[in-house]
């Protein structure tokens, strides 16, 4: 299923250009947040999220993005828990 999806490409509405399917859904462990809101008018991004991932990643990829301050917040206490 993936490899026929690879090549297809759509305008990503956060780097502001063309991207593969393969980009999206190999972004980290799981694919693109956004993955659904680009991809469904193409293929049938639901179908493959079920074929590869169990619902609690699924739950995951679909959910909103935490508010910026709070990713800041995330980093921030990160960098001095690595610093020690």
């Amino acid at each position: 299923m993936t490899e026929g999806y690879d090549m297809l490409e759509t305008r990503c509405p956060m780097l502001g250009h063309l991207v593969s399917f393969r980009y999206c859904r190999s972004m980290d462990r799981l694919p693109c947040r956004r993955i659904m809101q680009c991809w469904s008018h193409q293929i049938d991004v639901m179908a493959y999220l079920r074929s590869r991932f169990n619902d609690q990643e699924i739950a995951a990829i679909l959910s909103p993005a935490q508010p910026k301050i709070s990713q800041l917040l995330d980093l921030v206490r990160r960098a001095r828990q690595d610093a020690r």
